[in-house]
């Protein structure tokens, strides 16, 4: 196992080591299936019957918009097929397989339902239903009878509990305002710890959250965690010793041909180099569906989005050379320096301490938003004061990171409309665009700062009680 370290100036005085590891003379590789998906898609639902097969469901492409196929993938044969149909079509859904192997669907957008799937006669009943509608929201399975549904676009600070023998549901905690709505989760049960542990790098949240469901206790780890942005979709597996996160690296880093691990044990947070990895530094991976495979030590990846379009590619990475089942990985080392204070008549430059020059340029707001009444037209700017500043006054210069073609920043730090929208057009998820600004220092790249901005259009985005001010 070999590794580097990386070093990140955390505000003045703080420095956070972690490390990037590759498995010397057993890299880890993302090999190509044979079997594609149908057509490209990518926020597709999956779960693994135990042997063979694994289920898709639903899915989105911009080309089709929101899908209703059930698709089934065979491990042994390597090949996919259309299985069945959902009664609606949805993306960003869940599903599950209880102690009975009884699979469900739920979720999802414009899906408030929960399905109970039959692959024997390929046919579905509706079995219950949510209180709310959601989607992208992080699923966890405490026990094989219940499932947690971790945030999501509608519900983002919702920590939902379905019991797939009742099919009742009901809220059992709320996320702590201070720790960051939950727009897009990734998460994972870690069955020794008793714990959920929310796996997100958001711009203005890079930590990991604990979770306890028996107190309804959260805590914040102290752990570094890579920036991954709430609109890139990452999605997360438990590997029976590490938590893996697939997709969602943020463009600016350098590592999106990484996967990120966890280890609930020391909580050190590892980027994995993947040779092979679907997607570019431009255009990442986001959107895809991780399934893992107990047997194999195995995981597959479903569609997704990378290289500037939606993917029909199935992937699949093999765990041993960094998680070997039964065995204890190579350590690697977390390591926190500090800088002794510095006296407040002694400039930086004369002492030990970091200079000013150090710090990353700060936002006057973590999340800018703004709210469209009706559908704007070509050339509609939108005012929201984005601004940056460091310490020593440093000239910035900002850059807009976005999924979509129709929104400019100016040179003044304005958003602008580039085409006319209306119902029928694609802004994002439950017509909520959610994008990022960034900010950095004019010629030294590494001091780089970011804010979200979040832009609500007209549609079916739907404010519920407790939660008018989600977005704030």
């Amino acid at each position: 196992m070999g590794s580097k370290i990386i070093i990140f100036f955390v505000g003045c005085y703080s420095l956070l080591v972690f490390s990037a590891i590759t498995a010397d003379g057993q890299n880890v590789r993302a090999i190509l299936s044979n079997a594609q998906l149908p057509t490209p898609r990518g926020g597709m639902a999956g779960v693994y019957d135990g042997e063979d097969s694994i289920y898709l469901f639903g899915g989105f492409a911009t080309s089709s918009g929101d899908l209703a196929d059930v698709l089934k993938y065979s491990i042994a044969a390597d090949t996919i097929q259309r299985a069945s149909y959902l009664d609606i079509a949805t993306a960003g859904g869940g599903a599950a397989m209880d102690s009975n192997r009884n699979i469900y669907y739920f979720g999802g957008r414009r899906n408030s339902n929960i399905y109970q799937y039959f692959p024997d006669n390929q046919s579905f009943i509706r079995v219950g239903s949510f209180p709310h509608e959601n989607e992208d929201f992080g699923l966890v399975m405490p026990s094989e009878d219940t499932a947690l549904l971790i945030g999501g676009y509608y519900r983002p600070r919702d920590i939902l509990s379905l019991n797939l023998t009742s099919l009742e549901s009901e809220v059992i905690a709320t996320i702590p305002k201070e720790q960051m709505s939950r727009y897009s989760a990734s998460a994972v049960w870690v069955e020794e710890k008793q714990a959920v542990y929310i796996l997100d790098g958001t711009p203005t949240f890079p930590n990991v959250t604990k979770f306890n469901p028996i107190t309804n206790n959260f805590e914040i780890l102290t752990n570094y965690f890579p920036r991954i942005l709430f609109n890139y979709y990452p999605k997360a597996i438990w590997q029976g010793r590490h938590g893996y996160v697939f997709g969602g690296i943020s463009n600016d880093i350098p590592y999106h041909d990484n996967i990120i691990q966890f280890d609930p044990e020391d909580g050190n947070v590892n980027l994995i180099k993947v040779l092979g990895y679907p997607g570019t530094s431009a255009s990442p991976l986001q959107l895809t569906t991780p399934i893992y495979v107990e047997k194999l030590n195995r995981v597959y990846l479903f569609g997704g989005y990378h290289s500037g379009s939606h993917s029909s590619e199935i992937w699949y990475i093999d765990l041993d050379p960094v998680s070997p089942p039964g065995t204890t990985s190579p350590p690697v080392t977390t390591t926190e320096l500090t800088c002794p204070p510095c006296p407040t008549e002694q400039p930086p430059s004369q002492g030990t301490c970091p200079p000013d020059t150090l710090s990353k340029p700060e936002f006057t707001k973590a999340i800018y938003q703004h709210i469209f009444p009706l559908w704007p037209s070509n050339g509609t700017v939108i005012r929201l004061g984005i601004s940056a500043s460091t310490p020593g006054g440093e000239p910035i210069q900002y850059e807009l990171l976005s999924q979509v073609g129709f929104l400019e920043l100016t040179s003044d730090q304005q958003l602008v409309l580039t085409s006319d929208l209306n119902e029928g057009s694609f802004v994002g998820p439950n017509n909520v665009l959610v994008a990022e600004v960034r900010a950095e220092v004019v010629g030294d790249p590494n001091r780089k700062g970011a804010a979200g901005v979040v832009i609500v259009f007209p549609g079916p985005t739907v404010a519920t009680d407790g939660e008018e001010d989600f977005l704030k």
